[in-house]
């Protein structure tokens, strides 16, 4: 039971690595049995933390198409904004030109009408862009669903077993005042 709450706490705190504590690791050279059973924890460990790992794979991977989806989208508003600028120039130029009589005005609409059209465009991608880091933070959210439902997991399991040990230790306790002898 000893080995189970050392694991079971490693677990909790979200260690890396499960080691036993001194008092438990100098028991292992002494007891085949309880090194078998300290064995056995630590093949556990690594266990656990995969299914807990496997769980999370998913959201973890939406998270990347995300932020793929993000950069993808990112390259293409700044792609937009430098055709806005050149198209902002040309409109300077046009509309020089129609105020002079030397171009019509349909093709001075024609251009403010692209010009509009790119502005639209580009607030579409900015909107798509914060519609993904949204879904981002969502799927953090699950991600941080997954690890406190293992962490209360694991919280309930060490309480049960400390209050197994606990009776364990009363019980001989009490067998010692029965019977005193060593």
């Amino acid at each position: 039971m000893l080995v189970r709450q050392a694991r079971l706490s490693a677990e909790r705190d979200a260690e890396v690595r499960f080691e036993l504590p001194a008092a438990l690791a100098e028991r292992v050279a002494d007891d085949h049995a309880f090194a078998a059973l300290a064995a056995a924890e630590q093949q556990l460990f690594p266990a656990r933390g995969s299914d807990c790992g496997a769980e999370a794979a998913t959201p973890r991977d939406q998270i990347k198409q995300l932020e793929a989806a993000i950069s993808g989208l990112g390259r293409q508003q700044a792609g937009r904004v430098a055709e806005q600028q050149i198209v902002a120039s040309q409109l300077l130029a046009f509309r020089d030109l129609t105020h002079q009589g030397l171009m019509q005005t349909s093709q001075l609409n024609a251009m403010e009408r692209d010009s509009a059209s790119l502005a639209a465009e580009i607030g579409r991608i900015e909107a798509a862009i914060a519609e993904h880091r949204g879904r981002i933070s969502e799927v953090m959210v699950e991600i941080l669903a997954i690890d406190q439902i293992l962490r209360k997991d694991v919280a309930a399991e060490l309480n049960e077993l400390a209050t197994r040990i606990a009776e364990y230790r009363e019980r001989r306790e009490a067998a010692r005042r029965r019977d005193p002898s060593p």
